[in-house]
C-alpha cells in the first residue's frame, strides 16, 4: 500500500497533465478558428467567383466554423488516444534480472541469455533477451508479447520448447516494447516498429546468416506483422505465426462494446425488473428482445468501425500488415483459441482468408482453431500445434536439464 506522502505528487502530476492537455485543446481550437477566418476573408477579397457572392461576413464566419471543427476533432481524437492507450498498453517495469543466470543443456549444447542492448532515437536505452546455444545457428525466431506481457515471460514457452525438442540450433529473440521492462518511452505502433527493427538489426550483427521467423501473440501479432510487412530481411521472408490477432483496434472496440452490452444489458433488465412499477411481462414487450439487439449490432458494426477508424490514432491495422506480408513472401499461419472471449476466433479466421487471398497457393494450415483454448492459455494448449506448425517438432526428443 502506498503511503499518503507518495500519492500526492501522482495527483498533482496526474492535474497538471489534465490542465496541459485541456490548454493544447484550447490553443488549437483558437487557432483553427483564427486561421480559418483569416482564410476566409482572404477568400472573400479575391473575388466574388470564389465566395459564390456571399457578403464580406459570410466566408471568415464559415472559415472560423471550419477551423473550430478541426480543433474540435483533434479534442475528440486527443482524448481517444489516452483512453486507448489506458486501455491497450499495460507496461510493467522490470529491475530482477535474476533470470539472465538460467541455462538450458540439450546433450552437448548449453542455451544461455544475452541481453541485446539499443537507443531508440530521441526516446532513450532499450534491451531485448537473446537466448541461444553455444554451438551453430541457424534460425532466429522473434518473439513478441501480448500488452500485459514482458519479453521474459516467453521464458515459460522456451523452456518448453527446449524441452520437446532435440533440435539445438535454434535461436530465440525475446523482445520488450519501450516503456517495457527496462526501456524507455511509450509504447505505440511506430515506436514498436522502429524499436523491433533495432532489435532484430543489434542481432543480425551477431548471427548475420540465420532465417528469421516471427512469432506473436495478441498485440504482439501486430508487432510481428507490421515488421513483417516493413521489412525486407536479407535472409528473405520466413515463417510468420500469429497467436490470438485481432484485425484492427476500430473492431476491437465494437468488439469489446459488444461483450459489454452482452454481459450489462441482462443485468440491467434485472434491476429494472425489480425497481420499476412494471410486470415482466409488460417489460418484455417494451424492451427489445436480445434477437432484434443482434441484428441491429449487426447492421450498426460496419458504420461504427468506420466512424472510429478516424478518431483512434492506434489503429494496429492487421489486416493491411497480412496482406503486405503476404505479398512479400511471408509464410502466415494464425492460431485462435476456440473459447477465445476476448478476441474471438473470426477474427483470426478473417485475416488467415486475407493471407490465402493474396497468397500464390492456398494452404490447409494458415488457419489453426485450438479447442477448449481461451485468449491466455491458448500457446500452452495448442502447444504441440505450435511446435508442428514452428518446425520444432522432434520424434524423440531428449529431454534437457536447467538451472539457475
Amino acid at each position: 500500500m502506498q503511503e499518503s506522502s507518495d500519492i500526492w505528487p501522482l495527483v498533482r502530476q496526474g492535474s497538471w497533465s489534465l490542465l496541459t492537455a485541456f490548454g493544447r485543446i484550447l490553443c488549437i481550437t483558437l487557432l483553427g478558428a483564427l486561421l480559418g477566418a483569416v482564410l476566409g476573408a482572404g477568400l472573400r477579397f479575391v473575388g466574388a467567383p470564389l465566395t459564390l457572392g456571399s457578403s464580406l461576413f459570410f466566408a471568415p464566419i464559415l472559415g472560423a466554423m471550419l477551423g473550430a471543427f478541426v480543433g474540435a476533432f483533434r479534442c475528440v481524437r486527443y482524448f481517444a488516444g489516452l483512453l486507448e492507450a489506458l486501455l491497450l498498453y499495460h507496461p510493467r517495469k522490470s529491475r530482477d534480472l535474476s533470470f539472465m543466470e538460467m541455462t538450458w543443456d540439450l546433450a552437448d549444447v548449453e542455451y544461455s541469455l544475452q541481453t541485446v542492448s539499443y537507443d531508440l532515437p530521441e526516446v532513450g536505452s532499450q534491451t531485448a533477451y537473446l537466448l541461444r546455444p553455444s554451438g551453430d545457428i541457424d534460425t532466429l525466431w522473434v518473439f513478441f508479447g501480448g500488452n500485459a506481457m514482458l519479453a521474459r515471460d516467453w521464458l515459460m514457452f522456451c523452456d518448453k520448447v527446449l524441452t520437446h525438442t532435440s533440435r539445438t540450433t535454434n535461436a530465440f529473440l525475446l523482445v520488450d516494447y519501450p516503456g517495457y521492462g527496462r526501456n524507455a518511452g511509450e509504447p505505440s505502433p511506430a515506436s514498436v516498429l522502429k524499436s523491433s527493427h533495432l532489435a532484430l538489426e543489434a542481432t543480425l550483427e551477431k548471427l548475420p546468416t540465420v532465417q528469421v521467423q516471427l512469432l506473436g501473440h495478441s498485440l504482439g501479432a501486430a508487432a510481428a506483422a507490421q515488421l513483417a510487412a516493413d521489412w525486407d530481411l536479407p535472409s528473405g521472408p520466413g515463417l510468420l505465426v500469429l497467436s490470438a490477432p485481432f484485425i484492427d483496434i476500430p473492431h476491437m472496440a465494437v468488439q469489446l462494446l459488444s461483450v459489454l452490452l452482452s454481459t450489462g444489458l441482462p443485468k440491467l433488465y434485472a434491476v429494472a425488473v425489480d425497481v420499476l412499477p412494471f410486470q415482466e411481462q409488460t417489460l418484455e414487450k417494451l424492451l427489445p428482445s436480445s434477437g432484434s439487439l443482434a441484428t441491429l449490432g449487426r447492421r450498426l458494426k460496419p458504420w461504427l468501425v468506420s466512424l472510429l477508424w478516424p478518431i483512434v490514432p492506434h489503429r494496429w491495422d492487421n489486416g493491411k500488415s497480412v496482406r503486405q506480408a503476404t505479398k512479400a513472401g511471408w509464410k502466415i499461419h494464425v492460431l485462435h483459441g476456440a473459447q477465445d472471449e476476448l478476441i474471438p476466433s473470426q477474427m483470426g479466421q478473417t485475416l488467415a482468408n486475407l493471407s490465402q487471398k493474396e497468397a500464390s497457393k492456398l494452404r490447409d494450415d494458415a488457419f489453426s482453431e485450438i479447442p477448449r483454448a481461451g485468449h491466455n492459455d491458448v500457446v500452452l494448449k495448442g502447444f504441440e500445434r505450435y511446435m508442428e506448425l514452428m518446425g520444432l517438432t522432434d520424434a524423440n526428443p531428449s529431454p534437457p536439464s536447467s538451472r539457475k
